[in-house]
């Protein structure tokens, strides 16, 4: 969106890095941008940091909802605050909203599809192409020169790999550089460059926690639901010791503290592909406390969709109501009539079976 709309961006005072927006791994974000932005009625200007994203185009994060006071109430999913003497709510989309909104998301995913096809075919016909000329040079026939392209597509390696010829390939990869070790070959920019950020990769996390930012975060359980107190899980010699080890660590470190707090849930171990052990909290007692419905005004069209007539009416419908999926039980198996009816080459039959699992 700032590359499209060419917004001007500043330099992010605190540079870090992300790993998971999207797939190209490793992301240092190192700019920010001023942003207009209006939702309904309530116009404002946020700073936000530029990434590179597919899930949306702004997010308003706990920073924002702590400078502008923000009270969420979770039972109508609405966000009260004040704007100046003006009182601000925001509510949700409904689901028509929703459903337009998903829709618009598998077009432009349709579109994006279809470049990179093109883009593989492309890559296809330029391996073929250096094939084609190889097997000349193989047979003694002359080969016309034309304009060579040293870059390859990540298709075109894998598609030589897979039929076992030598491939020589130049990966230019980013690589953290230790600065003490520098050689006097690097030019001086580049060394005080290097420097100036040599802190955000130091050899080891400091102990403690870092400082209080100004962003506090709570959970909020349901009223008088009871708290729960599990006990441990069995564990063999090993496992007690290497968890023992965890907790010492995290406990010298100061990253974790001793609590008598009632409500307590077991930990396991689960094995790592190097060998270790990752430390994990089974917390599915607290989810199960933490108070989630569903609106009512937000089913209401699903309650009020009428019956559908075509296959097209019969993915609409589904769709909105798989978004709601986690609030129903055994969901799976009542949608089932539906579900087989938007297979792929499927006729529209509507009978009872059908029928039943739209009204249930």
């Amino acid at each position: 969106m700032v590359e499209k709309q060419a917004l001007p961006t500043l330099r992010h005072l605190a540079p870090y890095r992300l790993q998971w927006l999207n797939d190209s791994g490793n992301v240092r974000v190192t700019k920010q941008v001023q942003v207009r932005f209006r939702i309904g009625k309530y116009e404002d200007v946020v700073l936000c940091d530029v990434v590179p994203m597919q899930a949306c185009h702004i997010l308003l994060g706990r920073p924002w909802q702590f400078d502008k006071g923000v009270i969420f109430d979770g039972i109508t999913n609405k966000y009260f605050f004040k704007q100046g003497e003006k009182r601000i709510v925001l509510v949700p989309l409904i689901p028509s909203q929703v459903h337009e909104d998903q829709e618009s998301l598998i077009k432009e995913s349709e579109l994006e599809n279809a470049k990179k096809k093109k883009e593989k075919a492309e890559g296809l016909k330029e391996s073929e192409r250096a094939e084609k000329i190889e097997r000349k040079k193989e047979n003694g026939e002359p080969a016309k020169e034309g304009r060579q392209n040293l870059m390859i597509k990540t298709n075109v390696v894998r598609k030589a790999l897979s039929i076992n010829t030598p491939v020589f390939v130049l990966l230019c990869k980013e690589v953290l550089v230790i600065t003490s070790d520098l050689t006097n070959t690097l030019p001086s920019s580049i060394v005080s460059l290097l420097q100036e950020y040599d802190d955000l990769f130091p050899a080891e996390i400091p102990n403690g926690l870092p400082p209080i930012r100004g962003i506090e975060h709570q959970i909020d359980l349901v009223p008088g639901a009871s708290f729960p107190n599990k006990p441990t899980y069995k564990m063999g010699p090993d496992e007690t010791k290497e968890l023992q080890r965890q907790i010492d660590e995290l406990l010298t470190k100061e990253w974790a503290r001793e609590s008598l707090n009632p409500c307590a849930v077991p930990i396991i171990l689960l094995p790592k592909k190097d060998g270790s052990w990752r430390m994990c909290t089974d917390c599915r007692d607290i989810n199960a406390i933490m108070g989630i419905k569903v609106d009512e005004e937000k089913v209401k069209a699903i309650r009020e969709w009428p019956t559908p007539s075509t296959v097209g009416e019969v993915r609409s419908f589904h769709g909105l109501a798989s978004f709601y999926r986690w609030f129903v039980k055994d969901f799976s198996t009542i949608a089932a009539p539906l579900t087989a009816m938007i297979k792929k080459n499927e006729k529209f039959v509507w009978g009872d079976a059908q029928e039943r699992a739209f009204q249930m």
